[in-house]
């Protein structure tokens, strides 16, 4: 079963905070990063239940999203729809940047590519 513990959650987060990229609760919209961080303290997160990021794509006004999880040596982004892509990572900016780069830039939900100067 994926899961992502509170230790990488906050990881996750941290470094999503310095990007342009987005995080959202399993099934719920986007979190700014300190919602997030209170989210992932509360009784209500389950590690079972990962955590999205959230971005602009291609297309306007579409926003994509892949679920994230931790194994404890590696990060992965999947987009879990139909054709949807994974990536793995030791790195997770490897993890992002793989995903994006398996996608075909025609495809609608093509992510805009990550940017690491982009404090929020």
């Amino acid at each position: 079963m994926a899961k992502l513990n509170k230790q990488h959650a906050h990881q996750l987060i941290d470094f999503i905070r310095k990007t342009n990229y987005f995080i959202a609760p399993f099934g719920d919209g986007i979190f700014t990063p300190d919602e997030a961080k209170k989210f992932v303290d509360s009784d209500k997160y389950l590690p079972e239940e990962p955590l999205n990021v959230c971005y602009e794509t291609s297309t306007p006004d579409y926003i994509g999203s892949a679920e994230v999880t931790h194994n404890n040596t590696h990060w992965k982004i999947e987009n879990p729809n139909i054709d949807g892509h994974i990536a793995r990572s030791k790195h997770l900016q490897d993890a992002l940047t793989q995903f994006r780069d398996k996608h075909n830039q025609n495809e609608t939900d093509y992510p805009v590519e990550l940017n690491t100067n982009n404090g929020k």
